[in-house]
């Protein structure tokens, strides 16, 4: 990590710092003016904000889905449009996304999560090919399941536990079973 010592990363999703309310481009705005005001520029923005509304076509509300829409694609959108003119006037920087195996492999019943994360793949290419020429590199992470609260609270609700290696293989299809590991956050 000694290549980002020095350098100013604005994080979403994190469990402390400044506070704002990401699905809202005025609030990302401001985020980003604060952060400018405290440290002068921003290296690198990490998307990683997320929500999982459960539910498949039927079963999901038209709130769950904009609301995943809202902090799972939107937020992107507002922060990356606020953070990247400072990045082409600094001369470059990174920005990485957090998608979801599932944006890639669908599972069953979580339709707006599993949108919104295929969204977040495709939006990281977009940019990646638009910003490239400003030494602006964006990438997307594409995590499996990460023993999380939210992960934790949805296999409560299914009432399962995550080391029920049943409930994994309902969750997922055989495509899936390669790609089934649950990891701890660091």
């Amino acid at each position: 990590m000694k290549e980002l010592a020095g350098q100013t990363i604005l994080v979403t999703g994190a469990s402390g710092g400044i506070g704002a309310d990401i699905s809202d481009s005025r609030s990302c705005a401001d985020l980003k003016s604060k952060v400018m005001n405290r440290q002068g520029r921003i290296d690198i923005l990490a998307n990683n904000a997320g929500i999982n509304r459960r539910g498949n076509l039927l079963a999901l509300t038209e709130d769950d889905w904009h609301a995943s829409f809202a902090v799972n694609l939107n937020s992107m959108f507002y922060l990356c449009r606020a953070v990247i003119p400072h990045m082409i006037e600094a001369g470059g920087g990174a920005i990485v996304n957090t998608a979801s195996q599932w944006g890639l492999y669908p599972a069953p019943n979580h339709i707006a999560y599993n949108a919104t994360k295929a969204a977040v793949a495709s939006f990281t290419q977009n940019l990646a090919r638009d910003y490239a020429p400003h030494k602006i590199r964006v990438n997307a992470v594409c995590p499996g399941e990460i023993h999380t609260p939210m992960l934790e609270a949805g296999v409560m609700r299914a009432g399962k536990t995550i080391a029920d290696r049943r409930w994994c293989a309902d969750m997922k299809s055989n495509a899936f079973r390669p790609l089934m590991l649950s990891v701890m956050p660091a």
